[in-house]
């Protein structure tokens, strides 16, 4: 920004203004700041909990979610998102370490018959 001749830094900044409060609600409704001194450690909770049972971590951070006030939709996204990544952090892991043979035609396969059963289910 380039300051006039009469025009000094302070006046520059007060050009500016910024919000009075920090809204602590989004457009989902959820309280953040209320919530902000628990939840990291809730998460923290379900993610070890979720690796020592094997689950995607979708099974245990939804009801969490749903908890803290979050929209049902928003929280059904979020949690197919996680166990969407779990599982495939899991399977390229599995690959990786030889415990599942290479075959691109039976993951292929499956992962179509997947596709159809959440479709399926969707339609329900």
């Amino acid at each position: 920004m380039r300051l006039g001749q009469n025009q000094s830094i302070q006046s520059a900044a007060d050009s500016h203004t910024m919000p009075a409060k920090f809204a602590a609600r989004d457009e989902s409704g959820v309280d953040w700041v209320k919530i902000a001194g628990w939840v990291p450690f809730a998460a923290c909770a379900v993610g070890i909990l979720s690796a020592l049972l094997g689950l995607g971590g979708g099974e245990l951070m939804g009801p969490l979610l749903l908890g803290i006030g979050m929209e049902a939709q928003r929280s059904s996204a979020t949690t197919s998102t996680t166990s969407m990544l779990s599982a495939s952090s899991n399977f390229v892991h599995y690959l990786v370490n030889g415990y599942i043979a290479p075959d691109a035609g039976f993951h292929c396969y499956m992962f179509l018959c997947g596709i159809c059963g959440g479709t399926i289910g969707r339609m329900g």
